[in-house]
C-alpha cells in the first residue's frame, strides 16, 4: 500500500513538474520571437516600468532555467518550489495592476492572450496550488527536501515582502490629479435596469431613437440589440459573404444602416438592421486605423501618411472613390503617432464630427464636410507622456517604448454636448470618487465650455467601458453587463 502510495505520487510530481515546462518553454518562446513586443509591455507596466531593461531578458532567463531544473531530479524540489514563487510573483504583479494601477496594460501574449487580467489571475492561482502541491508531495516522496524547506520558505517570504514595498510606494503615486481643476456635479443617476451578457467581448455599436446596439469583437456577425430602458435584449445574426481569415471587422450603428468594418483589409459592408444583411459597398477601400460613419454616404477616417507613419484625417466617399486628406487638422506635437491617437465620435443633432484625443488635453469639432473645424481645450491636464516608440518584429506596428497614460478614455456626442470620461482627480475630488466612479465631464459642443460632470459608479467592482447618451438615459457597458441609468431631471 506504501509502495503504491509513492508510485501515485511521484505520478502526480511528474505530470505537474512537466505541466509547468511546458508553460515556460512556452512562455519564454513567445517572449524571445516577439521580443520588442514583450519589451514594451514591460516599460508600459506602471509597477515594472523602472525594471523594464533588466527584465525583458531576467524574466524568459529563469522561465528556462526552472524548465531545465524540472527535469533533473536532483534539483526538481528546488524547481518546483522555484515554479510555484515564480507563478505566486506573476499573481502579486495582477493584483497590483488591477487595485493599484491608474491605467490597464496590455495582457500577456500567447496562448494566454485572449484572457482578462482577473481570468489570468485564477489560471495563475491554479498553477500556484499544483507547485506547491507537487513540492509537497515530492518532499514526501525523497525525505532529504524536508531539509530545504525552510530555506524555500524565507525565499518566498523575502519575495512578498519586495512586492509589498513595491506596492506601497506605487500606492502613493497611483491616482493621476489635477488639482488646477474643480468639477461641479450633477445629481446622482437612477438606475433603471441591467441586462447580463455573455461575454466580455461585446462593445457599444451605436443607438437609434429607440434601440442600442452592441457588437462582439470575437464573434462579428453576432449583433445584440435592446430597446434603450433594456427591459429585454433581442440576439441577431448578420447575413454576409465569408470575409478573409484576417479580418476582424467591428459594427457600428447609425439611422437605419449598421456597417461592417475593417480598416486593415480596406472593408465596408453595409445594410439595413431591419433584415441584418450585408452588402459590400466598394472593392476599392483605402487603409485606415479609425473611422466615424457619416450621413450621405460619406466616412471620416484616420489614415497613416508615407513612410513618416504620421497620423492625417481624411473624408472618403466611396460610391465616387474620393479621398480628401487634411493634414493640417492634426498637428503633432511629438511624434505624430501616438500624441494623435484618438476617437471619432458624431454628433447627429448638430450634423458634426467631433476627435477626441486620447493623450492630449483637448478635441475638435468639424463641419461633416471637413471645411471648417475649431479645437477646444479639456480642463484637465495631460500628465508627463513622453512619445517615443519601437518597431516590432513583424515591421508594421509600431508601439510606445514606455507606458502612456490616457487623459481621455471614451467619448460620445449627443445633442449640444461632448462628452468624455476619464478618472483623473480634480480638486473637488476625493480619492475614493475616483477609484469607484467613471468621471464623465461634459462640454458645450459649440463653444468648448466645460459644463458639469457626471459619476457613473462601478459595477460588479468593474468600471466603466464604454457609454452612449440619449435624452433621458446614459447607457453604460461593463465588463459583461449593459446598465441604463435615468439621467437626472435637474440636468445640465
Amino acid at each position: 500500500m506504501l509502495k503504491t502510495n509513492l508510485k501515485t505520487r511521484n505520478l502526480i510530481v511528474r505530470i505537474v513538474s512537466y505541466l509547468f515546462v511546458l508553460l515556460f518553454v512556452y512562455a519564454a518562446v513567445s517572449k524571445m520571437i516577439d521580443f520588442e513586443v514583450f519589451r514594451s509591455q514591460l516599460s508600459q507596466s506602471p509597477l515594472l516600468t523602472n525594471y523594464s531593461s533588466l527584465l525583458v531578458f531576467i524574466i524568459p532567463f529563469i522561465e528556462i532555467l526552472i524548465a531545465i531544473a524540472l527535469l533533473l531530479p536532483k534539483l526538481q524540489y528546488f524547481a518546483l518550489y522555484a515554479s510555484g514563487i515564480l507563478m505566486l510573483l506573476f499573481s502579486l504583479y495582477i493584483v497590483a495592476i488591477l487595485n493599484f494601477s491608474p491605467s490597464i496594460p496590455c495582457s500577456c501574449g500567447g496562448i494566454l492572450e485572449n484572457l482578462g487580467w482577473e481570468q489570468h489571475l485564477y489560471v495563475n492561482l491554479i498553477f500556484v496550488v499544483l507547485a506547491f502541491t507537487a513540492s509537497f508531495l515530492h518532499q514526501k516522496c525523497n525525505f532529504n527536501g524536508k531539509r530545504y524547506s525552510f530555506l524555500m520558505i524565507g525565499i518566498l517570504i523575502s519575495c512578498i515582502v519586495i512586492i509589498g514595498s513595491l506596492l506601497l510606494g506605487m500606492e502613493e503615486k497611483k491616482m493621476l490629479q489635477d488639482k488646477s481643476f474643480k468639477r461641479t456635479y450633477l445629481p446622482d443617476l437612477t438606475l433603471l435596469n441591467t441586462q447580463a451578457l455573455p461575454y466580455n467581448s461585446y462593445y457599444l455599436a451605436g443607438t437609434t431613437n429607440d434601440s442600442v446596439y452592441l457588437g462582439n469583437s470575437t464573434g462579428y456577425l453576432t449583433v445584440v440589440a435592446g430597446d434603450l430602458e433594456l427591459t429585454s435584449l433581442r440576439y441577431n445574426t448578420i447575413k454576409a459573404e465569408p470575409l478573409p481569415k484576417t479580418s476582424i471587422p467591428k459594427l457600428s450603428v447609425l439611422h437605419d444602416y449598421f456597417y461592417l468594418i475593417d480598416g486593415s483589409n480596406g472593408i465596408i459592408l453595409k445594410g439595413k438592421h431591419t433584415d441584418w444583411q450585408a452588402h459590400p459597398i466598394n472593392k476599392q477601400i483605402p487603409y485606415f486605423n479609425a473611422i466615424q460613419v457619416l450621413p450621405c454616404n460619406k466616412y471620416a477616417i484616420r489614415v497613416l501618411k508615407r513612410p513618416t507613419q504620421e497620423q492625417e484625417l481624411a473624408l472618403f466617399n466611396p460610391h465616387n472613390l474620393s479621398l480628401n486628406i487634411k493634414p493640417d487638422i492634426l498637428t503633432k506635437r511629438s511624434d505624430g503617432i501616438f500624441d494623435l491617437d484618438g476617437m471619432f465620435s458624431y454628433n447627429a443633432a448638430n450634423d458634426k464630427v467631433i476627435y477626441t484625443f486620447f493623450y492630449q488635453s483637448k478635441y475638435i469639432v468639424l463641419e461633416t464636410d471637413f471645411s471648417e473645424w475649431c479645437t477646444f481645450k479639456t480642463e484637465v491636464q495631460p500628465p508627463d507622456n513622453t512619445f517615443s516608440e519601437v518597431r516590432v518584429s513583424s515591421g508594421k506596428e509600431k508601439v510606445p517604448s514606455k507606458q502612456l497614460t490616457p487623459i481621455h478614455k471614451t467619448s460620445t456626442s449627443y445633442g449640444n454636448y461632448h462628452y468624455i470620461s476619464n478618472n483623473i482627480q480634480s480638486q473637488s475630488d476625493s480619492p475614493k470618487t475616483v477609484k469607484t466612479n467613471t468621471i464623465i465631464d461634459i462640454y458645450q459642443l459649440d463653444t468648448g465650455t466645460y459644463q458639469q460632470s457626471i459619476k457613473v459608479p462601478s459595477y460588479n467592482h468593474a468600471l466603466l467601458k464604454q457609454f452612449e447618451v440619449t435624452d433621458n438615459y446614459l447607457i453604460a457597458l461593463y465588463e459583461r453587463t449593459l446598465v441604463t441609468y435615468k439621467l437626472p431631471q435637474e440636468g445640465i
